[in-house]
């Protein structure tokens, strides 16, 4: 079910509504902007490194998730943000 939520410190409105997924999604509209922005986020890190699943406890090792950011972007054949800004996109983990 969508919900749009008023927000009186941002001083917008914002949508929020459950993907079939379980991924809970926020989307923000900004008038007069033609481009379009997505970040995601997830309590997965450097102190949340310890999970349950089917009543069992797991840990990671600290620094995976930066670990895994990397992976996510590596290509065989170069840059993959390379790739991206030729399509116009914009990240700031290419700057960091």
């Amino acid at each position: 079910m969508k919900q749009i939520i008023k927000d009186d410190i941002l001083n917008k409105s914002y949508t929020v509504f459950n993907h079939k997924s379980g991924l809970t999604v926020y989307m923000f509209k900004t008038p007069g902007f033609s481009s379009y922005h997505a970040t995601f986020g997830t309590n997965y890190g450097s102190i949340d490194n310890v999970f349950s699943y089917n009543n069992e406890s797991y840990e990671v090792p600290h620094g995976i998730a930066h670990f895994l950011e990397h992976k996510m972007f590596e290509c065989e054949d170069g840059d993959a943000f390379l790739k991206f800004s030729k399509t116009g996109a914009y990240s700031n983990a290419y700057t960091s």
